[in-house]
């Protein structure tokens, strides 16, 4: 991947809901992903307020994002980042 590395900071998804909300009941954004990517196979994604980012690498890091807001770091290259680190989201202020 060639691209320049970058730090996004949005919600961790996976692939198929791609960040939106859920229409079923006692099922939450992180128990979702956490199924979706682990049972089902699914990438991980990053939905920022401008675009969706399919995630590589870092899956156990992740995995503690999933259904929340990160910032990650990584070769952005279209619409996929390579990930070099996955960080809780600072707090301005």
């Amino acid at each position: 991947m060639s691209g320049a590395e970058q730090s996004l900071t949005g919600t961790v998804g996976y692939s198929k809901c791609k960040g939106q909300s859920l229409d079923r009941k006692a099922v939450t954004l992180l128990s979702c992903t956490h199924q979706c990517t682990h049972m089902d196979g699914r990438d991980y994604v990053m939905v920022t307020r401008d675009a969706v980012y399919v995630l590589n690498g870092h899956r156990n890091e992740l995995d503690k994002f999933g259904g929340g807001r990160a910032t990650i770091t990584g070769r952005v290259d279209r619409n996929t980042v390579l990930v070099d680190s996955v960080s809780s989201v600072k707090k301005q202020g």
